[in-house]
């Protein structure tokens, strides 16, 4: 997994000494070996959560786990395509698509699913809720955002912070029942460089109580995004709209949290920890080379995607040991990265593969020796004018001040834009 870039039957026999001919290893991808390596899988699963460490920080003491949800896809050979459907389009016909769950407090992957690459988040958002538990801290974006899947999510008491979905009906009491809130005609007339945050029913129907929060982008960033809006839109022959550019200048959230658990300012920095995923992923495809195999064999693919997650698994595993060491030393001001953690196990590929012979005393020496590398070599590059994720969503953020709108002054400035 870690040295094969071409992932050949050859060069998989020769790295790892087999006795075998290439036939002979072809044979062994059967739904036999892919039924073994899920349960596998599933094993390391169930046992990293127990010699996992959390993290010690503010969210640790609010939530039991912190889940990152996020999909990656990417095209197979055109003969799976009856059993692996592709998106469609000029991309080939069939393609895979993989659910990873990440615990941001541990680097634990706590679950994994393999779908057809046809499968949208929003078709697969229904199961997202079996997945969570109670006091766990959903964060996911705007694929797996439907009203239900909140609701579910409400009812079982795990919270949750997502990005609003332009378009869903937002509510707020009134004395009459309900009146409906023109986000747009809001933003457009709030010009403070503020936080803002206020009580919300979502969906009409539905009227699921959430909290919104929104924070308006710096005016580089903003600048940056609506000039990539308006290049998107010229290619579809169309113009931005008025509306598009007052939105792309906010990042709007919702959340069932309330103020005293996340305050306006903590929920978008702990939506930044979704980043870690997407490091994740990253290192699936350059590292782990997962999105490279380009041939026809259904059980080969299905062993080989099983065989990388339970190595990305272990991987992570030492992410999150060497994570909590290193902040009993420092108190969060390093952080290991995900990025130089998997390069030094590619480079460690062999060594790792000829430990597997020896004695349990020798593996955990060798283990110890590894962590050892891990903490000297694999920290980020400390940045005091860009504090890192982790290091954001550790410090204590109650001091920062953001404008609370009541909804009192909410529904006076409804009841104006309605007469108006």
């Amino acid at each position: 997994v870690l040295k094969n870039v071409h992932n050949s039957l050859c060069s998989i026999i020769e790295s790892a000494g087999l006795e075998l001919s290439a036939s002979g290893l072809n044979q062994r991808f059967n739904q036999e070996g892919v039924d073994f390596l899920k349960g596998e899988l599933e094993a390391l699963i169930g046992t990293s959560t127990k010699i996992s460490e959390r993290l010690k920080s503010g969210l640790s003491k609010k939530f039991k786990r912190v889940i990152v949800v996020d999909s990656t896809s990417w095209q197979l050979h055109k003969k799976l395509e009856d059993r692996f459907g592709g998106c469609g389009g000029d991309a080939s016909p069939a393609g895979i698509k993989v659910q990873v769950f990440l615990d941001a407090l541990s680097s634990v992957l706590t679950e994994f699913e393999v779908t057809s690459g046809d499968v949208p988040d929003q078709k697969y958002a229904p199961n997202i809720s079996e997945i969570f538990k109670k006091d766990d801290l959903a964060l996911f974006d705007l694929g797996y955002f439907k009203l239900s899947v909140l609701s579910d999510l409400i009812k079982q008491g795990t919270s949750f912070v997502s990005r609003y979905l332009h378009g869903t009906t937002v509510l707020i009491p009134s004395s009459t029942g309900f009146k409906t809130l023109d986000l747009f005609k809001l933003l457009k007339k709030l010009k403070e460089n503020q936080a803002f945050e206020f009580d919300i029913y979502l969906g009409a129907q539905d009227k699921l109580p959430c909290r919104m929060v929104a924070t308006r982008l710096p005016k580089d960033e903003a600048n940056e995004k609506i000039r990539k809006l308006r290049e998107n839109a010229k290619k579809k022959g169309k113009i931005l709209s008025k509306r598009e550019i007052v939105f792309a200048q906010w990042n709007i959230f919702v959340t069932n949290t309330d103020a005293s658990v996340l305050t306006a300012i903590e929920v978008t920095q702990t939506y930044r920890l979704r980043w870690s995923i997407e490091l994740l992923f990253k290192q699936f495809k350059s590292t782990l080379n997962l999105h490279r195999w380009n041939h026809g064999n259904e059980y080969r693919i299905q062993c080989e995607i099983l065989g990388t997650l339970i190595v990305a698994a272990i991987l992570m595993i030492f992410h999150g040991l060497a994570q909590a060491l290193i902040w009993r030393e420092d108190q969060y001001h390093n952080e290991i990265s995900v990025e130089k953690l998997f390069k030094l196990f590619k480079n460690n590929a062999y060594q790792l593969l000829n430990a597997l012979k020896l004695a349990i005393r020798d593996i955990r020496a060798l283990f110890k020796n590894l962590l050892t590398q891990i903490l000297s070599n694999c920290k980020k590059e400390s940045r005091k004018s860009r504090p890192s994720t982790m290091h954001s969503v550790s410090i204590n953020t109650r001091k920062i001040t953001c404008k609370t709108l009541k909804n009192k002054t909410l529904l006076k400035f409804v009841l104006k834009k309605t007469r108006n």
